[in-house]
């Protein structure tokens, strides 16, 4: 392609998964359940023999664009969902699951879009008032897109790192906490975080954006695009809640907005109720929102019409 076009490209199996941050209380409170959570989307993505083009991790979410067979997406999401949920219980914190630890994904199907996801997941850490550019950001890729071997190299060389194949057994396991197999050339850094250089696909995402120019223009993503991305996201994660994660979201909302059980609300007070739900951002309006507040959908769809 001539570098003055820009026509729009399809691509396939490429899938931005990430976690919903309302679901569980701040997931990853510490720089120990940051290192566990991104040195499992390592680990999973080279066992399911999946490229993981970008992953970050931040107090409330995790975010990971990764291409692979459909198949292998889905078995690398349920796995890390899974790991996840051993991690919190082996740790004596299985309550702060709260409604569960929830994964979803969103397919991407353009090369526009996918350039637009990887600088959405490289920005997250914005969102927490991080107070300097993403890529001075431990848990998320660093320094690794467009950056010079000799720059890359300083972190392979920095003090404390160390190859997995120089690890014995038990060492591995008490630094990286798998008996999984690893690359022996993969490198971990003396608090165990495996090196994003070792797995992430920066040569990838160096040849989609092609020049620095155009991955810094890409990083000014236009206000619109990230939310639209953001909300994708989180439909996708509603997406998922069952009919009674809705009705138990509907109960707490009408016991407070009300002081009475969801049983006993009047219609108008149930439509209040679905209504703040979807004002909230804790639902939209489906049919089973519609069964979680014991109305019918196309009454309902009337009444928010109002």
């Amino acid at each position: 392609m001539e570098n003055n076009s820009w026509e729009e490209v399809p691509v396939q199996n490429f899938e931005h998964i990430y976690s919903d941050g309302g679901a569980v209380d701040i997931p990853f409170k510490d720089d120990r359940d940051k290192i566990f959570a991104l040195n499992r989307i390592a680990i999973l993505g080279h066992i399911y023999g999946v490229q993981v083009v970008i992953a970050e991790v931040i107090d409330t979410h995790l975010h990971t664009v990764i291409h692979g067979p459909k198949d292998a997406c889905v078995k690398f999401r349920n796995e890390l969902r899974r790991q996840m949920i051993c991690h919190f219980i082996f740790t004596g914190r299985k309550e702060q699951l709260g409604e569960g630890f929830f994964l979803d994904s969103v397919a991407i199907g353009t090369r526009t879009s996918l350039m637009n996801h990887i600088i959405y997941v490289l920005r997250q850490v914005l969102d927490t008032g991080f107070p300097f550019l993403p890529t001075d950001y431990r848990f998320g890729p660093g320094n690794i897109f467009f950056a010079q071997p000799s720059t890359i190299g300083l972190s392979r060389s920095a003090e404390g790192v160390r190859e997995v194949g120089r690890m014995g057994v038990r060492e591995k396991w008490r630094i990286l906490e798998t008996r999984l197999p690893i690359p022996d050339d993969w490198l971990v850094a003396e608090d165990g975080l495996i090196l994003p250089c070792c797995y992430m696909d920066y040569n990838l995402v160096n040849g989609l954006f092609r020049t620095p120019r155009c991955f810094i223009a890409f990083q000014h993503i236009k206000r619109d695009d990230e939310e639209s991305i953001r909300q994708v996201c989180h439909r996708r994660s509603l997406e998922a809640l069952t009919l009674n994660d809705l009705r138990e979201k509907a109960r707490v909302v009408c016991r407070d907005r009300f002081k009475k059980e969801l049983s006993m609300a009047s219609v108008p007070e149930r439509v209040q109720v679905a209504s703040l739900l979807v004002k909230n951002r804790m639902a939209f309006l489906s049919a089973s929102l519609a069964k979680a507040v014991f109305l019918k959908y196309d009454d309902l769809a009337l009444f928010l019409a109002k």
